[in-house]
């Protein structure tokens, strides 16, 4: 059995010194800097308000869950300034409920990345309960 008597030092020194290890490893940092890694935070969850006087009736039934639906303000609401419409394509589905829509407005206003998305359907209700979403904070 032959023994090698090899410091850590040594080991150590020889790794460090090699500049393709060194290269590499930039180069992978740099990698790691330039990634960006998409999140999505759950900024509020709820009931469409005034479901039930829009097309929600008409299309309640080709919701799909996990379907993005687009939003929209309605700064001159003349009942809410922070009025947050909720659109299947074309057709309107209702608002953010008021408890709900200020910080969700003035995201919009600033031009953030939300996804409003369906959580919940119930076509047997008609009622403002029938489409449960989030709205999430893309960063």
């Amino acid at each position: 059995m032959i023994m090698f008597d090899i410091k850590r030092r040594s080991i150590l020194k020889q790794i460090f010194a090699s500049p393709l290890l060194f290269t590499a490893g930039a180069h992978a940092t740099t990698q790691q800097k330039n990634k960006k890694v998409n999140r999505s935070i759950l900024l509020n969850s709820f009931h469409i308000a005034g479901f039930q006087y829009y097309y929600g009736s008409e299309i309640i039934n080709t919701l799909q869950i996990e379907q993005c639906l687009k939003l929209n303000n309605e700064p001159d609401n003349h009942y809410d300034r922070y009025a947050v419409e909720i659109y299947a394509g074309d057709k309107k589905l209702g608002y953010i409920p008021k408890t709900d829509n200020r910080h969700i407005s003035r995201l919009i206003d600033e031009g953030a990345t939300l996804d409003c998305v369906v959580l919940e359907t119930e076509p047997q209700s008609l009622s403002w309960k029938a489409v449960k979403v989030g709205v999430y904070l893309q960063v």
